[in-house]
Protein backbone atom coordinates (compact mmCIF):
# COMPACT_ATOMS: atom_id res chain seq x y z
CA UNK A 1 0.00 0.00 0.00
CA UNK A 2 1.08 3.38 -0.90
CA UNK A 3 -0.75 6.49 0.11
CA UNK A 4 -0.40 9.95 0.65
CA UNK A 5 -3.01 11.50 2.86
CA UNK A 6 -3.21 15.08 1.32
CA UNK A 7 -5.80 14.39 -1.22
CA UNK A 8 -3.64 13.74 -4.51
CA UNK A 9 -1.06 16.66 -3.48
CA UNK A 10 2.13 13.92 -2.94
CA UNK A 11 3.83 14.17 -6.94
CA UNK A 12 6.49 11.61 -8.21
CA UNK A 13 7.81 12.81 -11.04
CA UNK A 14 9.37 10.33 -13.95
CA UNK A 15 12.69 12.64 -14.48
CA UNK A 16 15.32 11.10 -17.67
CA UNK A 17 12.16 8.95 -18.83
CA UNK A 18 12.07 6.18 -16.48
CA UNK A 19 8.79 4.48 -15.50
CA UNK A 20 7.75 5.67 -12.24
CA UNK A 21 6.35 2.21 -10.38
CA UNK A 22 6.06 -1.26 -11.23
CA UNK A 23 4.94 -3.84 -8.91
CA UNK A 24 4.44 -7.49 -9.12
CA UNK A 25 2.21 -10.59 -7.81
CA UNK A 26 0.84 -8.31 -4.87
CA UNK A 27 -2.36 -6.85 -3.72
CA UNK A 28 -1.55 -3.08 -4.28
CA UNK A 29 -3.62 -0.31 -3.00
CA UNK A 30 -2.23 2.97 -4.32
CA UNK A 31 -4.18 6.24 -2.79
CA UNK A 32 -3.84 10.10 -3.18
CA UNK A 33 -0.35 10.16 -5.46
CA UNK A 34 0.06 12.15 -8.47
CA UNK A 35 2.23 10.86 -10.96
CA UNK A 36 3.21 12.24 -13.95
CA UNK A 37 5.46 12.33 -16.91
CA UNK A 38 6.74 8.62 -16.32
CA UNK A 39 8.08 6.87 -19.70
CA UNK A 40 8.79 3.51 -20.56
CA UNK A 41 9.34 1.43 -23.97
CA UNK A 42 7.40 -1.54 -22.13
CA UNK A 43 3.58 -1.36 -20.72
CA UNK A 44 3.17 1.07 -18.27
CA UNK A 45 4.70 4.53 -18.76
CA UNK A 46 3.90 5.83 -14.98
CA UNK A 47 2.39 2.98 -13.46
CA UNK A 48 2.44 -1.16 -14.08
CA UNK A 49 0.75 -3.67 -12.21
CA UNK A 50 1.52 -7.63 -13.08
CA UNK A 51 0.20 -10.54 -11.56
CA UNK A 52 -2.45 -11.86 -9.54
CA UNK A 53 -4.29 -9.88 -7.16
CA UNK A 54 -6.91 -7.60 -5.72
CA UNK A 55 -5.83 -4.13 -6.46
CA UNK A 56 -7.16 -0.54 -5.44
CA UNK A 57 -6.66 2.99 -7.25
CA UNK A 58 -8.00 6.28 -5.07
CA UNK A 59 -7.70 9.42 -5.36
CA UNK A 60 -4.82 9.62 -7.92
CA UNK A 61 -3.85 11.68 -10.81
CA UNK A 62 -1.31 10.20 -13.79
CA UNK A 63 -0.68 12.59 -15.67
CA UNK A 64 1.67 12.74 -19.23
CA UNK A 65 2.76 9.16 -19.09
CA UNK A 66 4.29 7.90 -22.44
CA UNK A 67 4.39 3.65 -23.34
CA UNK A 68 5.58 2.46 -26.68
CA UNK A 69 3.44 -0.19 -26.07
CA UNK A 70 -0.16 -0.05 -23.59
CA UNK A 71 -0.96 1.58 -20.63
CA UNK A 72 0.68 5.23 -21.08
CA UNK A 73 -0.43 6.01 -17.67
CA UNK A 74 -1.51 3.08 -16.07
CA UNK A 75 -1.00 -0.74 -17.09
CA UNK A 76 -2.65 -3.80 -15.59
CA UNK A 77 -1.95 -7.49 -16.30
CA UNK A 78 -2.96 -10.35 -14.83
CA UNK A 79 -4.97 -9.08 -11.95
CA UNK A 80 -8.12 -10.89 -10.29
CA UNK A 81 -9.63 -7.41 -10.00
CA UNK A 82 -8.77 -3.72 -9.94
CA UNK A 83 -11.17 -0.97 -8.67
CA UNK A 84 -10.43 2.21 -9.84
CA UNK A 85 -12.14 5.19 -7.88
CA UNK A 86 -12.21 8.83 -8.14
CA UNK A 87 -9.01 9.40 -9.84
CA UNK A 88 -7.63 11.45 -13.11
CA UNK A 89 -5.77 10.02 -16.33
CA UNK A 90 -4.81 13.04 -18.39
CA UNK A 91 -2.55 13.57 -21.17
CA UNK A 92 -1.28 10.12 -21.84
CA UNK A 93 0.44 8.31 -24.89
CA UNK A 94 0.35 4.79 -26.28
CA UNK A 95 2.00 3.44 -29.50
CA UNK A 96 -0.83 0.37 -29.07
CA UNK A 97 -3.78 1.01 -26.99
CA UNK A 98 -4.90 2.66 -23.30
CA UNK A 99 -3.12 5.51 -23.41
CA UNK A 100 -5.10 6.67 -20.21
CA UNK A 101 -4.91 3.02 -18.29
CA UNK A 102 -5.10 -0.35 -19.91
CA UNK A 103 -6.00 -3.78 -18.71
CA UNK A 104 -5.05 -6.88 -19.92
CA UNK A 105 -5.98 -9.76 -18.98
CA UNK A 106 -8.00 -8.85 -15.47
CA UNK A 107 -10.59 -10.63 -14.21
CA UNK A 108 -12.62 -7.87 -12.92
CA UNK A 109 -12.37 -4.17 -14.08
CA UNK A 110 -14.49 -1.11 -11.96
CA UNK A 111 -14.27 2.11 -12.96
CA UNK A 112 -15.96 4.21 -11.30
CA UNK A 113 -16.41 9.01 -10.84
CA UNK A 114 -12.70 8.81 -13.15
CA UNK A 115 -11.67 11.68 -15.44
CA UNK A 116 -10.02 10.44 -18.44
CA UNK A 117 -8.88 13.86 -20.82
CA UNK A 118 -6.82 14.26 -23.90
CA UNK A 119 -5.18 10.68 -23.85
CA UNK A 120 -4.15 9.37 -27.27
CA UNK A 121 -3.20 5.94 -28.96
CA UNK A 122 -1.97 5.49 -32.20
CA UNK A 123 -4.01 1.81 -32.28
CA UNK A 124 -6.89 1.53 -29.96
CA UNK A 125 -8.64 2.74 -26.61
CA UNK A 126 -7.34 6.53 -26.44
CA UNK A 127 -8.87 6.50 -22.59
CA UNK A 128 -9.42 3.13 -21.64
CA UNK A 129 -8.16 -0.23 -23.23
CA UNK A 130 -9.60 -3.50 -21.80
CA UNK A 131 -8.84 -7.03 -23.50
CA UNK A 132 -8.85 -10.70 -22.28
CA UNK A 133 -6.14 -11.94 -24.67
CA UNK A 134 -5.06 -15.06 -23.09
CA UNK A 135 -7.70 -15.30 -20.03
CA UNK A 136 -9.90 -18.57 -20.72
CA UNK A 137 -13.40 -17.67 -22.35
CA UNK A 138 -14.53 -20.21 -19.18
CA UNK A 139 -13.64 -17.77 -16.83
CA UNK A 140 -16.34 -14.50 -16.26
CA UNK A 141 -15.20 -11.58 -16.70
CA UNK A 142 -16.90 -8.31 -15.77
CA UNK A 143 -16.20 -4.92 -16.76
CA UNK A 144 -17.70 -1.83 -15.63
CA UNK A 145 -17.40 2.21 -16.37
CA UNK A 146 -20.05 3.98 -13.82
CA UNK A 147 -20.13 7.71 -13.31
CA UNK A 148 -17.09 8.39 -15.68
CA UNK A 149 -15.86 11.25 -17.69
CA UNK A 150 -14.25 10.84 -21.29
CA UNK A 151 -13.53 14.20 -23.04
CA UNK A 152 -11.27 14.50 -25.79
CA UNK A 153 -9.23 10.91 -26.10
CA UNK A 154 -8.40 9.44 -29.59
CA UNK A 155 -7.42 6.41 -30.96
CA UNK A 156 -8.03 4.77 -34.46
CA UNK A 157 -10.62 2.53 -32.53
CA UNK A 158 -12.38 3.18 -29.63
CA UNK A 159 -11.59 6.62 -28.74
CA UNK A 160 -13.14 6.63 -25.46
CA UNK A 161 -12.89 3.14 -24.38
CA UNK A 162 -12.04 -0.18 -26.78
CA UNK A 163 -13.11 -3.61 -25.36
CA UNK A 164 -11.41 -6.64 -27.16
CA UNK A 165 -11.38 -10.55 -27.10
CA UNK A 166 -14.37 -11.15 -24.58
CA UNK A 167 -15.28 -14.28 -23.40
CA UNK A 168 -18.48 -16.04 -24.05
CA UNK A 169 -19.35 -15.11 -20.45
CA UNK A 170 -17.98 -11.38 -20.36
CA UNK A 171 -20.38 -8.76 -19.19
CA UNK A 172 -20.10 -4.82 -19.44
CA UNK A 173 -21.77 -1.87 -18.06
CA UNK A 174 -21.34 2.13 -19.27
CA UNK A 175 -23.44 3.52 -17.24
CA UNK A 176 -24.07 7.28 -16.25
CA UNK A 177 -21.16 8.26 -17.92
CA UNK A 178 -20.50 11.68 -19.85
CA UNK A 179 -18.54 11.41 -23.58
CA UNK A 180 -17.21 14.38 -25.09
CA UNK A 181 -15.48 14.98 -28.01
CA UNK A 182 -13.60 11.52 -28.37
CA UNK A 183 -12.34 10.65 -32.01
CA UNK A 184 -11.68 7.14 -33.24
CA UNK A 185 -9.91 7.53 -37.00
CA UNK A 186 -12.02 4.17 -37.91
CA UNK A 187 -15.01 3.01 -35.69
CA UNK A 188 -16.18 4.12 -32.15
CA UNK A 189 -15.92 7.66 -31.49
CA UNK A 190 -16.96 7.24 -27.52
CA UNK A 191 -16.19 3.49 -27.43
CA UNK A 192 -15.93 0.34 -29.36
CA UNK A 193 -16.58 -3.52 -28.14
CA UNK A 194 -14.69 -6.28 -30.42
CA UNK A 195 -16.25 -9.99 -29.65
CA UNK A 196 -16.61 -13.03 -31.68
CA UNK A 197 -17.63 -15.11 -28.11
CA UNK A 198 -20.58 -12.56 -26.67
CA UNK A 199 -23.55 -13.98 -28.80
CA UNK A 200 -26.13 -12.28 -25.95
CA UNK A 201 -26.82 -8.87 -26.24
CA UNK A 202 -27.89 -8.34 -22.98
CA UNK A 203 -25.25 -8.85 -21.50
CA UNK A 204 -23.52 -5.73 -22.75
CA UNK A 205 -25.40 -2.81 -21.43
CA UNK A 206 -25.61 1.12 -21.81
CA UNK A 207 -27.82 3.93 -19.76
CA UNK A 208 -27.64 7.08 -18.72
CA UNK A 209 -24.85 8.27 -20.36
CA UNK A 210 -24.81 11.27 -22.09
CA UNK A 211 -22.48 13.33 -24.33
CA UNK A 212 -21.63 16.05 -27.42
CA UNK A 213 -19.33 16.11 -30.67
CA UNK A 214 -17.55 12.87 -30.48
CA UNK A 215 -16.82 11.32 -34.11
CA UNK A 216 -15.84 8.30 -35.97
CA UNK A 217 -13.90 8.90 -39.65
CA UNK A 218 -15.02 5.97 -40.15
CA UNK A 219 -18.30 4.20 -38.75
CA UNK A 220 -20.10 4.72 -35.26
CA UNK A 221 -19.64 8.45 -33.90
CA UNK A 222 -20.67 6.84 -30.64
CA UNK A 223 -20.47 3.26 -29.56
CA UNK A 224 -19.82 0.55 -31.92
CA UNK A 225 -19.87 -3.39 -31.03
CA UNK A 226 -19.22 -6.56 -32.93
CA UNK A 227 -20.82 -9.79 -31.23
CA UNK A 228 -20.77 -13.68 -32.39
CA UNK A 229 -22.90 -13.49 -34.92
CA UNK A 230 -20.45 -10.99 -36.60
CA UNK A 231 -22.90 -8.35 -37.06
CA UNK A 232 -21.62 -4.77 -36.67
CA UNK A 233 -23.82 -2.19 -34.69
CA UNK A 234 -23.44 1.57 -33.57
CA UNK A 235 -25.50 2.16 -30.25
CA UNK A 236 -25.87 5.82 -29.37
CA UNK A 237 -25.17 7.22 -26.35
CA UNK A 238 -28.65 7.02 -24.91
CA UNK A 239 -29.51 3.11 -25.31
Amino acid sequence: TICCNDNARCTLVGLAGVQILSFTGANVTISGLTFQHGFTNNNGGNVAITGPGFHRILQCSFQNGTSTQDGGNLYVEGADSVLVSRSIFEFGSADLGGAGAAFIDTRIVAIEASYFESNWAILEGGGILVAYEALSEDIPQSTSFIENYFESNSAEMGGGFMLRDLGSSSRLLVMDCLFRGNLANFVGGAGGILSDSVSDSARILFTGNQGEDNDAEGLCPEFFATLASGDAVCVELSK
